[in-house]
């Protein structure tokens, strides 16, 4: 995160399970579920947009304490390759405004 900042490299990071209920099944003690989940949230508060599946995945995020941008992608996206991708590519840049000039890494877990 420190280098991404210093180097100026937007960091798009996905949120889709729910971390509040997954920890506590772990860990029976409400006060170290909220260290836990506050840690995560401070994670997503750093980045530049989270992209979620759903409505309620963003009101569940929301409800952890994260206040930063949300795309909201759907489920299940059925698209088919254009012939040309130029314009497709010039459009995504444009609307998360990377430049031409920029790189532009991408790691999907």
């Amino acid at each position: 995160m420190k280098i991404a900042k210093r180097n100026n490299v937007h960091i798009v990071s996905t949120f889709h399970s729910k971390y509040r209920e997954d920890i506590k099944s772990v860990f029976k003690l409400d006060v170290v579920v909220d260290v836990i989940v506050n840690n995560i949230v401070r994670y997503y508060n750093n980045v530049y947009v989270v992209l979620v599946p759903s409505k309620s995945t963003t009101r569940t995020l929301r409800e952890y304490g994260y206040n930063g941008p949300v795309e909201e992608l759907g489920i299940g996206t059925y698209i088919t390759e254009p012939k040309d991708l130029s314009e497709h590519k010039r459009k995504a840049r444009e609307k998360i405004g990377i430049h031409d000039n920029e790189i532009v890494l991408f790691y999907l877990k």
